[in-house]
């Protein structure tokens, strides 16, 4: 038998396919938590005093995920808390952290692991007004405590507390949400796409944009790294707002200090990476580290705080 020649005839030109190596698809990380688990996570939050040395709050939660009646529903309850600080605002800190184990979050998730609303919103945040109430009481009973310091904290409350359903259910959501992993889109290893987001300050969100960026998988997690700048603007007039706030009942040394913070705030710029990991199998949050700096008119950086999330079991799918 004679096979047939596979030779291309004299003056046809050779054509030779080169099979492109297959691309790795694009990963979205599910959301499939467990439900009927208390999953334990601590958080730790470092930031400079204002009068110098550092400010560290750790704080003990546990994270639940029930069948709601609308779909899944995510409930946060405090544990424990410590602080560490100078010793000038060491008992103001303290007072303000005492109450909060026991309290209690709970809100509707939805199919992509976020926080759509929050359930019964007033009872949350009447257990935490009760807790700052009794805080107060303990700070103003306390002779160590500055006249500044009592004046400074009841201005916070009342601008904490004196808001509408909008902006307490706002509040409860950042709060609940920090345990979760935020929204990612389908990524492949080492692609980087745009990110928007926003974060809640004095007058509230403040749009931030960025970049999200797959860092790293294995056969349990994936790694991310999210780099964000909120808009300068929005930044400053949170910052103004806040120092409106406070001045009326600051001393006059007090209001000295507010207005020059205000002022230095004009001229920085604030820059945010978070890298987070998540669970393939569950899409829960395993860990995460936030560094928030600010960026001065010389380009001078100075972290402003360090918050880590770490989920103290290492599996719950």
């Amino acid at each position: 038998m004679v096979r047939p020649c596979l030779r291309p005839a004299p003056g046809v030109p050779r054509v030779i396919v080169v099979a492109a190596p297959a691309q790795p698809a694009a990963i979205t990380p599910p959301f499939a938590p467990p439900t009927g688990l208390s999953i334990p996570y601590r958080t730790v939050s470092i930031r400079p005093a204002r009068t110098g040395g550092t400010i560290r709050i750790t704080l003990d939660e546990r994270l639940r995920f029930d069948p709601g009646a609308e779909g899944m529903e995510a409930t946060a309850t405090a544990d424990s808390s410590d602080v560490e600080a100078p010793p000038a605002i060491r008992p103001m800190l303290r007072a303000l952290f005492a109450g909060s184990p026991g309290m209690r979050t709970r809100a509707r998730i939805g199919p992509d692991g976020q926080v759509t609303s929050i359930v019964d919103g007033d009872a949350s945040w009447q257990e935490v007004r009760r807790s700052q109430l009794a805080a107060l009481a303990t700070l103003d009973a306390d002779p160590a405590a500055s006249p500044d310091d009592r004046a400074r904290a009841h201005t916070l409350f009342r601008r904490t507390f004196e808001v509408g359903a909008a902006e307490r259910d706002l509040r409860l959501t950042d709060s609940l949400s920090a345990l979760l992993a935020p929204p990612l889109p389908p990524l492949r290893p080492g692609e980087m796409r745009r990110f928007a987001s926003s974060l809640t300050a004095a007058t509230g969100p403040v749009a931030a944009t960025g970049t999200v960026a797959l860092l790293a998988l294995d056969l349990r997690t994936l790694r991310y790294r999210i780099e964000t700048h909120p808009d300068p603007a929005a930044g400053q007039a949170a910052a103004a707002a806040l120092v409106a706030a406070l001045s009326p009942t600051a001393s006059a040394g007090e209001r000295t200090r507010l207005e020059a913070e205000a002022a230095a705030a004009r001229e920085l710029e604030y820059g945010e990476v978070l890298e987070v990991t998540v669970e393939r199998a569950t899409g829960l949050l395993v860990h995460s580290l936030l560094i928030r700096r600010t960026i001065g008119p010389g380009g001078t950086e100075t972290v402003v705080e360090r918050n880590e999330i770490t989920r103290l079991v290492d599996t719950v799918s």
